[in-house]
């Protein structure tokens, strides 16, 4: 039988119309848009690879993690919390762990501390936060101008000195709210975003480009993830 252009299976003109997305998001990648970036995840359910590595590991705290150690959400965890669990970590042989927590200050008891440090040496693999803030400040004077600053906190000495490498946890957010890229290196320093120094620490590339666009794997909670 010869097929005809009205008997050609529907998926045929599904696969040209999802090819020519394709090619069009390619296309307007050499422009460096956010249409290029939405455009590439058209297809990301078909022959998706799902990220396996799970020796890649990020700590957080949300009001879960709160509630289920009976903490305070308005207080700080003790460190030694922290250092208990990247001593199981280091003993379960992670490839890296990035903590998306501050530790800019040292703790009111030196013990704790003390024990988290240890713990960030014994692993060797941990990356830290710091924090990014743009502050206006006014300086009063006949013309009464406006300055802005820039402060960076990074961890605390105690802590960055023990970590692998540290980096700022903030989010490059376009005008609808979504991340597309990374945060672009700051300062005289070029001190990079937390995924960055991740990133350079595992032996990823090509991340000093002009633009870091961020590999998609899907929408939150993608990745495997425990309590």
């Amino acid at each position: 039988m010869v097929s005809t252009p009205n008997t050609r299976p529907r998926w045929f003109a599904a696969l040209l119309l999802a090819a020519g997305i394709a090619l069009l998001g390619l296309a307007l990648k050499e422009k460096f848009s956010p249409a290029s970036y939405d455009s590439l995840h058209v297809l990301a359910t078909l022959g998706k690879k799902d990220f396996t590595d799970d020796r890649l590991v990020i700590v957080y705290l949300d009001l879960a993690s709160y509630l289920h150690e009976r903490q305070d959400p308005a207080a700080r965890w003790s460190r030694d919390l922290h250092a208990r669990l990247l001593d199981r970590l280091t003993a379960d042989g992670a490839r890296a762990v990035a903590f998306d927590i501050l530790f800019d200050e040292p703790g009111d008891v030196p013990e704790p501390d003390n024990a988290f440090a240890a713990a960030l040496k014994k692993n060797s693999r941990a990356i830290l936060a710091a924090e990014h803030n743009n502050k206006n400040s006014h300086e009063t004077s006949a013309n009464e101008s406006w300055a802005r600053m820039t402060v960076l906190n990074p961890p605390a000495e105690l802590f960055a000195n023990a970590a692998a490498g540290w980096g700022v946890a903030s989010l490059a957010v376009d005008d609808d709210f979504v991340v597309r890229r990374h945060l672009q290196p700051l300062g005289a320093e070029q001190v990079g975003s937390l995924s960055l120094a991740t990133a350079r620490f595992i032996g990823a590339t090509n991340f000093y480009h002009d633009n870091l666009w961020v590999r998609y794997y899907g929408p939150a909670l993608a990745l495997s993830h425990v309590s």
